[in-house]
């Protein structure tokens, strides 16, 4: 037999630590398939029951967003159509009050007009004429009382001076 070579030596070293890694290697493998294996049966419940109430969310929640889309698709659509309807039915009416007021402007205008002429003829007749129309009313209501009672007292009664 031949005596080992330095190379020989190192090649055998180098073999079993090889081996020595590998079994290290498996035994790692083992314990971490293990644990996972343990983890995977405790959280496999849980992720279960998460997963089947994500479901039902999943489900309620595409049970409201048909909800949704047949309400819009139904009565938003309605409600739209009433919003138009309602907006150029104001729209009419606006124009109709406009009309109106422009129509009653002329009516102001003119009310406006006469009461101006009024304070114009009420002023000349505070200014001259309120005297002379007191005086020829006064004049007319002495006059006819004058004549009622001369009507009453000497030709109804035939010349009675009695008082």
């Amino acid at each position: 037999m031949q005596p080992l070579t330095w190379m020989d030596i190192a090649a055998v070293a180098v073999s079993l630590a090889i081996i020595v890694l590998v079994s290290y290697l498996v035994d790692l493998v083992k314990r971490v398939s293990a644990a996972l294996s343990e983890v995977h049966s405790a959280l496999l419940p849980q992720i279960q029951s998460v997963l089947i109430a994500l479901e039902k969310a999943a489900d309620a929640h595409a049970r409201v967003a048909d909800a949704v889309e047949a309400l819009i698709d139904n009565d938003v659509s309605v409600i739209v159509g009433n919003l138009n309807k309602v907006s150029s039915d104001l729209r009419d009416t606006t124009g109709d009050i406009k009309d109106k007021v422009r129509k009653a402007q002329g009516l102001f205008d003119a009310a406006i007009e006469t009461c101006e002429a009024m304070i114009a003829v009420s002023s000349a007749a505070r200014s001259g004429l309120t005297g002379l129309a007191a005086q020829i009313a006064g004049m007319t209501a002495g006059i006819r009382a004058s004549v009622d009672f001369l009507t009453r007292n000497f030709i109804k009664k035939g010349g009675n001076h009695e008082l």
